[in-house]
């Protein structure tokens, strides 16, 4: 009976360990969604976080929407961005085809100003995308994703 306690007690430290590594270190932030989708890093940009929506499905089906607005954009911020295989606004019809924007509100896309990229995430299905829009005459930027 003791041996079956300290089993126990070993097992439910072990889930609670492990529970704490996973919080701490892939918990998601608008930060690392944006390092981990892109591998841009904001560090060294004076912004704030305007929006963050998370919906997942159990099956892992499911999207996100990030706003970030910048208190200040200086060209070494545009560069640093555009080094990202960026390209211009607006974005192109072909881009724009594919991507379907769901409960997105449109006007973050339909913008002239800036830089986008836009990446299929599926070869199978069309559905699975990411993208990033920096809109420079706002000073803001919007990162979108979904699974489904």
């Amino acid at each position: 009976m003791k041996k079956l306690i300290i089993i126990v007690s070993i097992i439910l430290l072990l889930v609670v360990i492990v529970q704490g590594i996973q919080c701490f270190f892939f918990r998601h932030t608008p930060e690392r969604l944006l390092k981990w989708q892109f591998n841009i890093s904001l560090k060294g940009f004076d912004y704030t976080i305007e929006t963050f929506e998370e919906q997942w499905c159990p099956n892992g089906d499911g999207q996100a929407l990030v706003i970030y607005k910048f208190n200040k954009l200086t060209p070494e911020n545009i560069d640093y961005l555009k080094s990202f295989a960026l390209k211009p606004l607006p974005i192109s019809e072909k881009d724009s085809k594919l991507m379907t924007f769901n409960e997105i509100p449109k006007e973050y896309f339909n913008v002239d100003t800036g830089y986008y990229i836009y990446e299929p995430l599926s070869t199978h299905d069309p559905r699975d995308y990411k993208v990033f829009v920096v809109d420079t005459e706002k000073k803001m930027a919007v990162l979108y994703y979904q699974y489904m």
